[in-house]
C-alpha cells in the first residue's frame, strides 16, 4: 500500500519522487520528409536491384514506374537547385556533371518538339513529366495546345496542293503582261478581297503574286459539325509559271488571312468603239 497518499499540491512537492513526476522529456526532433529526396533514394535502390542499369523511359504500360522514374531523374539533373539538394544523397554519381550536359541538352531537344497531331502529344509523357511537380498540375489542365492542334486538323485541307512549274506557261504568259500594264496604267484597280469570293477567269493578288483563276471544278458538299458546305478544286496559275489545285475555300482563306486583293475588271466605258469585245457565234 502506498504511503505517500496525494491531497494537495503541497504533497506533491514534498514527495521525494516529485522531481522525476516532473521531469519533462525532451521533444525529438522531428526531420521533415523531401519527397524528391525520397524519390531520388528510390532511383537508386531500383539501379542497384537492376545491376546498375538507369531506368529507361519506355512505352511499355507494364513498365510505367520505372518510366516515371527515368523522367524524374532526367528532371533531377536538369535543374541546378535539385542536383543541389540530391547531392548529399547521390552515392551512385548520377548527378555528375556530365549526365547534366547530356541531359540538359537532351531537354533543348525536347523542348523544340513539334506535334503534328493530338496522338502525338498523347504519346509523349515528357509533357507531364519533364518538369517538376509544382508544375504538373497546370500542365495536365492546360489543354491549349490539343485546341489548337484540333482547330488546325478542322481548317486542314483534304489534299494539300503544291505548286509545281507550268509547262505551257507560255500559252497564258502575255495575260499576265497585259493585266500588269492595265494596273500600272490605272485600267485596273485593286480592291481588298472580301466575302470570300472566287470567280472564274479573274485575277487576284496573293502576297504580292500575281494569280489567275484558269478553271473551277464542280461542286461538291462538305460536312461540317456547325454546317454543310460546297467546295470545288480549282485550277490556279501564277504569275511565276507555276500553277495548283487548291481547294476554292482553301485559297479564299488563303486570301483573307493574308488580306489579299482583287483585280478588277476593265470598265466598259474605257473601250473604244473599234475594240473588240467579244466574239458572235452563229449556229
Amino acid at each position: 500500500m502506498n504511503k505517500n497518499i496525494i491531497r494537495s499540491l503541497e504533497d506533491i512537492f514534498n514527495d521525494p519522487k516529485a522531481d522525476e513526476l516532473l521531469v519533462i522529456e525532451p521533444k525529438k526532433n522531428i526531420i521533415p520528409i523531401n519527397q524528391d529526396v525520397e524519390n531520388f533514394k528510390e532511383i537508386q535502390e531500383w539501379i542497384k536491384r537492376h545491376k546498375g542499369r538507369e531506368p529507361e523511359r519506355t512505352r511499355d504500360v507494364s513498365r510505367i514506374v520505372e518510366r516515371q522514374m527515368a523522367n524524374r531523374l532526367k528532371n533531377y539533373r536538369s535543374h541546378e537547385d535539385m542536383v543541389e539538394l540530391l547531392k548529399p544523397y547521390d552515392e551512385l554519381g548520377l548527378l555528375n556533371i556530365k549526365n547534366q550536359k547530356n541531359e540538359l541538352k537532351n531537354m533543348i531537344k525536347d523542348e523544340k518538339k513539334e506535334f503534328s497531331s493530338l496522338d502525338d502529344i498523347l504519346n509523349d509523357d515528357s509533357v507531364l513529366f519533364n518538369n517538376d511537380r509544382k508544375s504538373i498540375n497546370t500542365k495536365l489542365f492546360d489543354t491549349e495546345k490539343f485546341h489548337k492542334i484540333k482547330r488546325e486538323q478542322k481548317n486542314k485541307p483534304e489534299k494539300i496542293s503544291q505548286r509545281h512549274n507550268m509547262d505551257n506557261f507560255k500559252e497564258y504568259e502575255h495575260l499576265f503582261k497585259q493585266v500588269q500594264a492595265e494596273i500600272a496604267s490605272g485600267k485596273r484597280q485593286l480592291r481588298p478581297f472580301k466575302n470570300y469570293e472566287i470567280l472564274l477567269h479573274h485575277f487576284y493578288v496573293l502576297k504580292g503574286q500575281l494569280l489567275y483563276i484558269e478553271a473551277v471544278g464542280e461542286k461538291k458538299i462538305v460536312n461540317d459539325k456547325s454546317q454543310r458546305k460546297t467546295d470545288s478544286r480549282l485550277h490556279v496559275i501564277y504569275e511565276n509559271g507555276t500553277e495548283n489545285n487548291p481547294l476554292l475555300n482553301g485559297l479564299a482563306a488563303s486570301m483573307y488571312g493574308s488580306k489579299g486583293k482583287i483585280v478588277t475588271e476593265l470598265e466598259v466605258n474605257e473601250l473604244t468603239p473599234d475594240e473588240t469585245t467579244g466574239y458572235i457565234y452563229v449556229l
